[in-house]
């Protein structure tokens, strides 16, 4: 639920401030070339509703999942049943008393601000300049609540490389929607088609400017919050964050064959598309915008996972009849621990860790941060795990295998 709450927050925040970047950057001036009247008007009017269906849906969803995750919040701060009074009071207690609270409060009316100022018009510029400074706003309130605010130290150049990634996601995935969703049945005949390649083009290059900024912020905010390559397969957010580039990897390959197959093909028709050039165009933008949605999903996933907190710890362990060596181990609470364990045995043996609270990130088995964590080690064999243990205390290591608790294989385990 999570995930999803913070999926529509990015998707409806990236659509209510690329609606009016796209009339602004892209369509307003690709009209400029057709007469003012006739096909221009009857353009401008169909690509101003649209806009319009757009923008309203992206601000009613985006107020309407900002209140939902402050409710939401406020449920896991007081079990009390759901919308009931004290649930409402502790849900207004934390967004006029708390600044992630106002952060969400003012999430929501920026959202309906942007929404008044009507950017959807065709030639309203001051409207239009208005509602590009209120949804970057809107940009800076979900960077302010998420990962980058987080950052340990002084999190301003983390913030401003969030809130960069954030605009260049709108103006990308935004336009890419009015682009998608423009009146294709009026440009496909007469004047009216010699504005689509100038509007590919427009496009083209704004997409390509903003795939270089979210690749730089990416990469940027990534080297801050994993501790390397391997945190990318044994960690929950490297493991999003792959799969959001995987996604992404297809939208690139996908603005190739839009920037070195069709943009030389429009190149070759200066009087408008043919038929098969305006089927490839709605294909492919169509599929971008699908590849696109996919990557704001994963970017919801990421928004709502907990980055790792530093590079692992690494412990060894030696697994023997009837014994650990070394019997006592210390590590950090709240830090990535990657235990390497080795049976040098002549049966096989476990390293059971009873009552800590931890998470598992990769290898053993558990079923929730309470229960034991327990991994078995066949004869002559080692098995490596990560884990993250979540409370500070001592806590009994055992092996479950027969009577070897019983023979002596126990330890301690200390989180500092």
């Amino acid at each position: 639920m999570v995930a999803t709450l913070r999926a529509v927050q990015l998707l409806a925040a990236a659509v209510l401030a690329g609606v009016p970047a796209f009339g602004a950057l892209i369509w307003q001036p690709s009209l400029t070339s057709l007469a003012p009247d006739g096909d221009r008007e009857a353009l401008a009017e169909a690509q101003a509703r649209w806009g319009r269906l757009l923008a309203t849906a992206a601000g009613a969803a985006l107020a309407l999942a900002a209140l939902a995750d402050l409710l939401r919040i406020a449920a896991s701060l007081r079990p009390v049943p759901f919308l009931s009074g004290p649930h409402l009071q502790t849900a207004l207690a934390l967004a006029t008393g708390s600044r992630l609270g106002r952060l969400y409060a003012l999430r929501a009316i920026l959202a309906l601000a942007v929404l008044a100022c009507r950017p959807w018009r065709p030639g309203r510029r001051g409207p239009t300049a208005a509602a590009l400074a209120l949804s970057l706003l809107l940009l800076a309130t979900l960077s302010l609540s998420g990962h980058a605010a987080a950052t340990p130290g002084n999190p301003v150049w983390p913030v401003a490389a969030d809130l960069l990634h954030l605009a260049a996601t709108a103006a990308w995935y935004g336009g890419l929607l009015c682009f998608a969703l423009l009146p294709w049945r009026t440009l496909e005949r007469g004047e009216a088609g010699t504005v689509v390649p100038q509007v590919f083009h427009r496009f083209s290059n704004l997409g390509l400017a903003a795939m270089a900024v979210l690749v730089g912020t990416g990469l940027y905010m990534a080297a801050l919050r994993l501790y390397g390559l391997l945190a990318l397969v044994e960690h929950p957010y490297g493991q999003a964050l792959l799969v959001k580039l995987s996604f992404l990897a297809g939208v690139l390959a996908l603005a190739g064959v839009n920037r070195f197959w069709l943009r030389p093909r429009l190149a070759r028709q200066p009087s408008g598309p043919g038929p098969g050039t305006f089927r490839a165009i709605r294909w492919l933008v169509t599929a971008e915008a699908a590849l696109g949605l996919c990557v704001v999903a994963a970017a919801g996933v990421l928004a709502s996972a907990a980055p790792p907190q530093g590079e692992p710890v690494r412990l060894s362990v030696t697994l023997v009849d009837h014994r650990f060596d070394p019997a006592t181990l210390e590590v950090p609470a709240n830090r990535p621990v990657r235990l390497t364990l080795t049976n040098r045995g002549s049966t096989i043996h476990s390293f059971v860790v009873l009552q800590m609270p931890h998470e598992m990130l990769s290898g053993g088995h558990q079923h929730g941060e309470s229960d034991p964590m327990v991994v078995f080690v066949q004869p002559g064999q080692s098995t490596t795990v990560t884990f993250v243990a979540l409370r500070p205390g001592e806590y009994l290591i055992y092996c479950m295998i027969g009577y070897h608790r019983e023979q002596g294989m126990v330890g301690t385990l200390i989180v500092r």
